[in-house]
């Protein structure tokens, strides 16, 4: 008794904490509107709507049916979304507001620097940093910008008309510009592209500091770097990606930039001194590349935390709550700007001035990013240099991108794959292709794909990697960049010197760009280099297939449970290129417990009767594991070995890419065991006490799962000898195994006993007397043997 009481003590201790912090919080929730909230997991179920490809839409309808301003429940947490330019500005021009919670969990990436720190910290960080991104200063890169962009334009030219992923050189040529502006001339190419830039960089960094009485901790300076590279080249790549992309697609734009540039220049070309308010000349150019900022908006969203209450237009918020600002679809709002899908530069030359805080490309407030003008600057350097010699054309165009909002906008469209670049040119067909046809030789022309950077991009190793040098070694280790550096010091493919000459394994760029070597081989050289393959024994090996994001397990999860809900190449691109053990390991374990749990508690249900003593038996859960694991594991052994001995011979003509797939093994389990998902409500229903209703279940589970099966596996399955009898197999494998659970965990047993244990447990009645509260007949009054009395009768 004394332990119950300390437990209740501590539940309610407990329960006033959670409530005393979570109360206003609730309260706020209640009076904004937005979608059904599930009782404990909050909005769970709009999961799938807020994956990267689904969210900017997802917003955009919530907007529609809720209003402006509207909420989402993550468990306890409650998130609100702005849509309107007044919130935008109260929330951005707030000090108090600290960064998401999100964003903290980046520290451990980048350090506590610009991007993420607050109060005191950041406004000393943004005095320091403020002096290098001064006009001054600036007009000193231009001619470092114009040399970068040459070396990408002759890059371009020298790969002929080969097909090639414009980010592959995009990325590290704005890299380069970017880090490579504060330092002196370029390092030799042996030594890491980038290490003599940072060195310089970090030396201005404490040179404006020191100068002006300003604290710094060398840790301090590694997060400065971190973000100037991370934040500025992703944002930038990304930017003048889409720009590229703009300039194919609205070629009736591109005529009106390149008759503006040839009036401004008169035949000249760019100068590589040119300074940034003369870069104000260009009025269309800068019209251009405002309406490709609004239009695909680099960094979508942004979000701050309340730290107390904080007053966000009409509603006062208590602390604790996420407020996001959706910047792209302020961008895209219609009572913002007219016709906002329409992508028509002059709308910022019409004299109805913006409302503010409606255009945020750079965000808005103390936030506002500190690089802003030096990525204009190099937009429109890289945008001249490229209209002065190339016209672009989009060959085979795709419908409208489907951008993804992730930390930075990208485009699904374009498939990147850090491990696959032996695939990259055969699936180049299905992208959208640029093409740049040279003005200075007609001859030739390069069509090139272009997307927004994806994570992980590899375009080769460096020139060499000088080991022993710790600068050398920090920046390696921090870089996103580091997965273009091969990890071997004498066999490397090279971006080079200057990070763009894309050299084939085993040789480096050369300094002035002109290494085309095939960036296949060169990426295929980097990857076996750096990527060793772990041993079938190493727990390294199987690290890989448990790498898998939440949002695709639940994804996966939807498609074994609903027929026709996953599309016709699931198993070959979906599955076959990224199969994952996280899943079904988590499916299977949670079934048995399901399954062992359920079955108790049905027996204890079935078992209620005065004749009968219920006993758990825990021995249910190895029973469940026995036969689940046999049958997620040895039936797809089983169907691997028969589709492997029963395949097809290929039909002469038809292409490999067109023929029938057979999936792997770890395919095969990973399918199977996505499969018993359905199994896991199920098993709860099958508590229920009515027969019918348990025989309902069994069908209809094994029929949409199986049926989820057959037509995932149709590919493999046309492509055996033995196609009718492995459906049928399938098929009845999976019925068996319901029927199974429910007949041998759930069934009701005769009136007889609780048979568990094997042997057969006395019907026990419960009485009452006068002298004893509860006396237990233990045998029947028929069975009783009469006792003789002393008198013998």
């Amino acid at each position: 008794m004394d332990i119950f009481i300390a437990l209740l003590f501590i539940l309610t201790v407990l329960t006033v904490r959670f409530l005393s912090k979570w109360y206003k919080i609730f309260l706020i929730g209640l009076k904004i509107p937005g979608p059904l909230v599930l009782p404990m997991v909050g909005n769970i179920q709009m999961v799938s709507k807020l994956k990267p490809e689904n969210l900017l839409l997802s917003l955009r309808n919530f907007r529609e049916i809720y209003d402006q301003t509207y909420r989402l429940w993550l468990g306890p947490e409650l998130w609100v979304f702005l849509h309107t330019p007044q919130e935008t500005r109260d929330v951005l021009n707030n000090k108090n507001l600290s960064r998401p919670q999100a964003f903290q969990y980046l520290n451990a990436l980048i350090g506590n620097g610009l991007l993420i720190s607050e109060g005191n910290h950041w406004a000393m960080h943004r005095r320091i940093l403020e002096p290098a991104f001064n006009i001054n200063i600036l007009n000193t890169f231009s001619e470092s910008i114009s040399s970068h962009s040459d070396i990408f334009i002759n890059k371009i030219r020298a790969h002929g008309e080969k097909c090639l992923d414009v980010t592959d050189y995009l990325l590290p040529c704005i890299m380069d510009t970017i880090i490579r502006e504060y330092c002196s001339p370029p390092p030799p190419k042996k030594k890491i592209f980038f290490t003599k830039s940072l060195q310089n960089f970090l030396n201005l960094i404490l040179d404006t500091s020191m100068g002006r009485n300003l604290q710094i901790q060398l840790n301090e300076n590694e997060a400065y770097t971190q973000a100037f590279h991370r934040r500025g080249v992703d944002t930038t790549t990304s930017a003048m990606c889409y720009v590229l992309y703009a300039l194919a697609k609205y070629p009736q734009e591109q005529q009106k930039l390149s008759e503006e540039i040839q009036h401004i220049q008169q035949g000249c070309k760019l100068s590589a001194n040119v300074g940034f308010s003369e870069l104000q000349k260009y009025k269309y150019l800068d019209l251009f590349v405002k309406e490709c900022l609004r239009f695909y908006t680099v960094v979508p969203l942004t979000g701050r935390q309340t730290t107390s209450s904080t007053r966000v237009g009409g509603r006062v918020y208590p602390a604790g709550v996420t407020v996001w600002i959706n910047l792209y679809g302020l961008a895209h709002d219609p009572h913002l700007f007219e016709n906002p899908d329409q992508f028509r530069p002059l709308r910022f030359a019409e004299e109805k001035s913006l409302i503010a805080f409606s255009y945020l490309p750079f965000s808005g407030g103390p936030h506002t990013c500190i690089g802003r003008k030096y990525a204009l600057m190099i937009m429109k350097i890289m945008t001249i240099k490229i209209l002065e010699q190339f016209q672009l054309v989009l060959v085979d165009p795709l419908e409208d991108l489907i951008l993804m909002a992730e930390m930075v906008l990208k485009s699904k469209n374009v498939l990147h794959e850090e491990n696959a670049r032996e695939n990259l040119f055969e699936k180049m067909q299905n992208d959208d292709l640029l093409q740049f046809k040279d003005f200075t030789n007609t001859s030739s022309a390069a069509q090139i794909s272009v997307n927004s950077p994806t994570h992980g991009i590899n375009v080769g190793g460096s020139g060499g990697r000088q080991r022993g040098d710790p600068l050398s070694e920090l920046i390696y280790d921090m870089s996103s960049s580091a997965q273009m550096l091969a990890s071997s010091d004498n066999n490397m493919g090279g971006v080079g010197v200057d990070g763009v000459g894309g050299g084939g394994g085993g040789g480096g760029g050369s300094g002035s760009g002109s290494g085309g070597g095939d960036m296949n081989s060169g990426a295929s050289a980097s990857t076996n280099d750096s990527n060793t393959k772990a041993s079938f024994f190493a727990l390294e090996y199987y690290e890989q297939f448990f790498n898998v994001d939440t949002y695709v397990v639940l994804e996966r999860i939807a498609n074994s449970m609903i027929p026709k809900r996953a599309p016709g190449n699931y198993l070959r691109y979906t599955i076959g290129s990224n199969p994952d053990l996280y899943g079904p390991f988590w499916i299977t374990v949670t079934l048995i417990f399901s399954i062992a749990i359920s079955g108790n508690i049905a027996s204890f249900l079935q078992h209620g009767q005065d004749n009968y003593q219920w006993r758990y038996n825990f021995h249910l859960v190895s029973y469940a594991a026995t036969c689940i694991f046999i049958y997620a594991n040895f039936i797809p052994a089983a169907l691997w070995t028969l589709f492997k001995y029963s395949l097809k011979p290929l039909q002469e003509g038809l292409e490999t890419e067109n023929a029938d797939y057979t999936p792997s093994l770890l395919s095969l389990m990973c399918i199977y065991g996505y499969s018993l998902s359905i199994y896991i409500p199920v098993s709860i229903l099958w508590v229920i006490q009515i027969s019918f209703l348990q025989w309902l279940l069994v069908i209809s589970a094994a029929l949409l799962s199986g049926s989820v099966l057959i037509g995932v596996l149709t590919p493999a399955l046309r492509n055996s000898k033995l196609s009718l009898f492995l459906v049928f197999g399938i098929l009845s494998a999976h019925f068996l195994l319901a029927a199974g659970f429910m007949l041998y965990f759930f069934h009701v047993p005769n009136s007889t006993g609780n048979s568990i244990d094997g042997g057969v447990t006395s019907s026990l009645s419960l009485v009452s007397s006068p002298s004893l509260p509860h006396a237990v007949k233990t045998v029947s009054e028929s069975n009783v043997t009469p006792v003789p009395d002393s008198l013998g009768n």
